[in-house]
């Protein structure tokens, strides 16, 4: 999701006919009336073809006529004014739901469609490029891992490639710190990596032994020197056998690193789900009462009717 927006209704005009309320943004200022207001909530619902899913302050009822509360009444535009705020913020900051902010008529209330749009399509260039980038290494470690003319393993295109894929995993890792990339890329890439790293592995393992049957061939010719090549085949053995130890321990620790990534990933969203769920219950609530208020007032407004 793109910056959170932040939007204030911080000031109001009242004119003899109705009232102007002052919503402003990073980048403007504008005076919109309540009746804009319910206008771009209307839209908007017939548009998506849904019920909006954001508090909305209504319209005045049977009891604010009841009451002669008008439209100047200085409690009914405070109310007003806060509940206008609380609704332009969850509609253009929701980070579920982006169908209610991606409409033109949204983008148009605030005025934002000529900077959004170019963001978005800055947005996707640079996704696309990050993934093209991505393929054409990918491409490259697979031709340094592609085997000689005489059919035997390239020993140092697969140097090459691990040198290539240590690159791409510091770059995964950045991706996931960064949040830049779906869970599921993740584990596509990460899974990939991993691929390519036992290839170049085995491709390591394989110029081990072959190297050590091509001296101990020379040390069965020559038994002068057996000993000499022999041990000189078991250190070199050792030695490569040691540093594949380390290459992989160095690859699961950064492995491991993006996995506590996405779990932290994974937590967060599930606090955001609980979050919305509380506050679902607390309106859910709210609702319980308004109706218990209601019948309330109905019942006083019968008794005054009889009693009248």
């Amino acid at each position: 999701m793109s910056e959170k927006l932040r939007i204030k209704v911080d000031d109001v005009k009242i004119n003899p006919k109705y009232v102007l309320y002052g919503v402003s943004t990073p980048n403007k200022r504008l005076y919109k009336r309540y009746s804009e207001f319910w206008k771009l909530k209307t839209r908007l619902e017939r548009d998506v073809g849904s019920t909006i899913p954001y508090d909305f302050p209504e319209k005045p009822g049977v009891l604010d006529r009841m009451w002669q509360r008008r439209y100047d009444d200085p409690e009914m535009i405070d109310e007003r004014r806060i509940g206008l705020e609380r609704f332009l913020n969850e509609l253009y900051n929701d980070r579920f739901d982006s169908r209610w902010r991606d409409t033109k008529i949204a983008q148009d209330f605030l005025q934002l469609s000529k900077p959004n749009v170019s963001q978005e399509k800055s947005q996707q260039h640079l996704e696309t490029a990050d993934e093209v980038g991505w393929d054409e290494m990918i491409r490259d470690i697979k031709l340094d891992l592609d085997k000689e003319s005489d059919g035997t393993p390239s020993v140092r295109g697969a140097l090459r490639a691990r040198t290539k894929l240590h690159k791409l995993r510091e770059r995964l890792e950045q991706d996931v710190q960064k949040k830049s990339l779906p869970s599921t890329e993740v584990t596509r890439r990460a899974a990939l990596l991993r691929s390519l790293l036992k290839e170049c592995d085995d491709i390591g393992t394989a110029n081990i032994a072959q190297d050590r049957g091509r001296l101990l061939g020379v040390a069965t010719s020559d038994n002068s020197s057996t000993t000499e090549v022999q041990g000189r085949t078991n250190n070199d053995l050792q030695q490569g056998q040691m540093q594949m130890v380390r290459d992989q321990e160095q690859e699961l620790v950064a492995l491991h690193r993006i996995i506590q990534a996405q779990r932290g990933l994974a937590l967060e969203m599930n606090e955001e789900l609980q979050t919305q769920n509380e506050l679902l219950t607390a309106l859910e609530d709210d609702v319980d009462n308004t109706g218990r208020r209601l019948q309330i007032a109905n019942k006083k407004a019968r008794h005054f009717n009889n009693s009248a």
